[in-house]
């Protein structure tokens, strides 16, 4: 995987934002040329020096329009596109339609029928379930009736979670992850309020713990649905605090999650599912082990942190995607940190507001190598048109309360 080599497939990137520009800077770096669609004029990918073409198309995108997009994409080079979803919904609709349109695309993205298990939440953890996958106690309400039913039977405080995050989040924001409910009451208004917005919804046990509790398992998985490469992280804080992302992160030996990754690999060959994953688990303080929260099978956050460390996911990706041989490694640099500021800092501040975290703690946790979400000395232009922007926002927001 030297980086002597000049690529002649480009790389065609579904989504924007931090996803499409780490993709762009990461194949870019390679001698890639990467093109990005979008539906935000003002996303800071397109200012990526490693952007080659871009385009901005209103969304959501579904099966129609993204085969309108992938067909005008592929009239702009004579080479094959190799193509990465940057959310649920592309990748589960690109896993539909990419037996279609096999001749002018290689698809990062796997079967249908794989995609749809990890996309799809209730199919997801009936399959867990299924597997004997560990993972948190979760509920299956068919309607309203059978959610009063299980209301009375569960214990609070409990997660009410939605099947589909895409569609959750179109109706609530993407800040939240799902709702709370500390009673029956509570639980049937949200499930009421989540039926109203055509949303549909699980009830989870809640596995209590703090950031360091959250591990992640990335890697990529072959056409023989075996890993060439993983990957291994350890969450240090998250926004929102109690169900968020993360904010903050460093690797860590693989050997840490040793057990996880033989049962994620397992689980993985079972659904017969290639291409890049990242695993979310949290550690269980009842019983001590690491709960499968959720599997993600597109590009997502912190994805770049792997390649600083010395093993590139979305290269070895890419290559695949070809046909090419993949050289495979397990072997990386730990304690090198993934740094989303100022996201980071609003998680900091109200963890020191709330007594959870000190001053110093703070600043030693900033210590070390690290990589930033949006700071690259050969790729400056989006961390200058993110920051103006955010700073922008505080500037107007500050006017507007003083009115």
């Amino acid at each position: 995987m030297a980086f002597d080599r000049e690529f002649k497939n480009p790389a065609l990137i579904l989504g924007g934002e931090l996803a499409g520009l780490w993709a762009a800077r990461i194949l870019g770096r390679r001698g890639v040329d990467v093109y990005i669609v979008t539906g935000d004029a003002q996303d800071v990918a397109l200012s990526s020096k490693y952007c080659k073409k871009k385009r901005v198309i209103a969304g959501p995108w579904d099966c129609q329009v993204l085969r309108k997009i992938l067909r005008e994409a592929a009239r702009t080079t004579s080479k094959r596109l190799v193509v990465y979803p940057a959310s649920d919904d592309l990748a589960l609709n690109l896993s539909i339609i990419k037996d279609d349109l096999p001749d002018d695309f290689c698809f990062v993205v796997g079967e249908r029928d794989a995609v749809e298990t990890l996309v799809n939440k209730r199919r997801f953890y009936q399959v867990l379930k299924k597997n004997k996958v560990p993972h948190p106690v979760t509920y299956f309400p068919r309607d309203l009736a059978d959610a009063d039913r299980l209301a009375s039977q569960i214990s609070y405080p409990i997660f009410i979670k939605p099947s589909f995050t895409h569609l959750f989040n179109r109706a609530f924001g993407y800040e939240v992850k799902g709702f709370v409910a500390n009673s029956r009451d509570e639980l049937l208004k949200y499930y009421r309020l989540a039926a109203s917005n055509a949303v549909d919804v699980l009830f989870q046990k809640i596995v209590s713990g703090a950031p360091p509790s959250f591990y992640q398992l990335e890697g990529f998985y072959n056409r023989e649905c075996v890993p060439s490469i993983l990957f291994a992280r350890q969450a240090i804080r998250i926004w929102p605090l109690n169900f968020g992302t993360t904010t903050l992160c460093r690797s860590i030996t693989l050997s840490d999650l040793a057990e996880e990754s033989r049962e994620i690999s397992k689980f993985l060959q079972t659904i017969k599912y290639s291409g890049i994953m990242s695993a979310d688990f949290k550690r269980d303080p009842a019983d001590g082990r690491l709960k499968l929260l959720e599997i993600n099978a597109r590009l997502w956050l912190h994805f770049w942190l792997p390649t600083e460390c010395g093993v590139d996911i979305v290269f070895a990706s890419y290559l695949d995607a070809l046909g090419e041989k993949v050289e495979g490694s397990h072997l990386y640099a730990t304690g090198v940190k993934s740094l989303h500021f100022p996201i980071d800092l609003k998680s900091s501040a109200k963890m020191i507001w709330l007594g959870e975290l000190g001053f110093s703690e703070y600043t030693s946790s900033l210590l070390g190598k690290k990589v930033f979400a949006y700071f690259n000395r050969k790729d400056m232009l989006p961390f200058f048109r993110f920051y103006t922007g955010w700073a922008y926002k505080l500037f107007k927001a500050r006017i507007s309360s003083a009115l």
